[in-house]
């Protein structure tokens, strides 16, 4: 069996620096965009759905991403569909995929989907704070 996918509260991410957030609801953007530069100035880009972030990774070049942050309900390639496709993509089969979801029945099969982490709505900066920290 895969391995179970990091909650919330368990760090997954090492100081991220360039992070793409996904969603095609554009509050959910606003607000999570608006959390994450609160905590650092991240360089954040944004996507409406999984094409247009596989269109943003896939041009990222010289600039990779760190941390895909996505919903996983959006049209045309959803969340699940965007891991999958990063995962089945060997230049980007190492970056962290984090699905965003109140879905609480998600996390257990979030692994098996080909995410590294869950973290569950309403995001709170605290949540965000905590994927990013370092275990000692």
């Amino acid at each position: 069996p895969a391995p179970a996918p990091a909650a919330a509260a368990t760090p997954i991410v090492a100081a991220p620096r360039r992070i793409l957030v996904v969603d095609d609801v554009k509050v959910n953007l606003m607000l999570l965009q608006t959390q994450l530069r609160k905590l650092a100035p991240y360089d954040i880009a944004s996507a409406a759905d999984g094409v247009e972030a596989l269109a943003a990774l896939r041009a990222a070049g010289e600039k990779p991403f760190d941390l895909v942050l996505t919903d996983i309900w959006m049209p045309n390639l959803d969340g699940e569909g965007l891991a999958r496709a990063v995962r089945e993509d060997p230049a980007l089969r190492g970056l962290c995929v984090v699905a965003v979801t109140a879905d609480v029945e998600f996390p257990a099969k979030a692994a098996a989907a080909g995410f590294d982490g869950v973290l569950l709505k309403p995001v709170t900066a605290d949540k965000l704070a905590a994927l990013f920290r370092v275990p000692a």
